[in-house]
């Protein structure tokens, strides 16, 4: 038995929107969602020296801690949305858009946080 994808033009539309939902929740959720567990977690926020002072800033593993929780929170919508079969492909779209576009934006704040580029 070979699986088709034969999606009516509502499933498409449904698709694009849970695309589009999970890139705009992926943009604007992830930065207040990773301070807001930082400071519930009582993480400390990461030193602001630049590169070339002599203050040590090690990279530490809690730095990433609450990036990941955030990432991972804005993932669970989207796996519930692709349980029941119907709504499947507009979890995966979902997920996708907010996972790839909030893994950037982590990846950007790491960047400016501690002058990786």
């Amino acid at each position: 038995m070979v699986a088709t994808f034969a999606v009516s033009r509502a499933g498409k539309a449904q698709v694009v929107a849970a695309a589009i939902i999970g890139f705009v929740v992926g943009m604007f959720v992830v930065i207040p969602l990773a301070h807001l567990t930082r400071s519930w977690l009582g993480l400390p926020e990461p030193t602001a020296a630049p590169l070339d002072a002599p203050v040590d800033r090690p990279l530490i593993a809690t730095y990433w801690v609450p990036w990941l929780l955030a990432w991972a929170v804005l993932l669970l919508p989207g796996i519930a949305v692709m349980l029941p079969a119907r709504t499947r492909w507009a979890g995966w779209a979902y997920s996708l858009a907010a996972g790839v576009t909030a893994g950037v934006i982590a990846l950007l704040g790491a960047w400016t946080d501690w002058g990786l580029g």
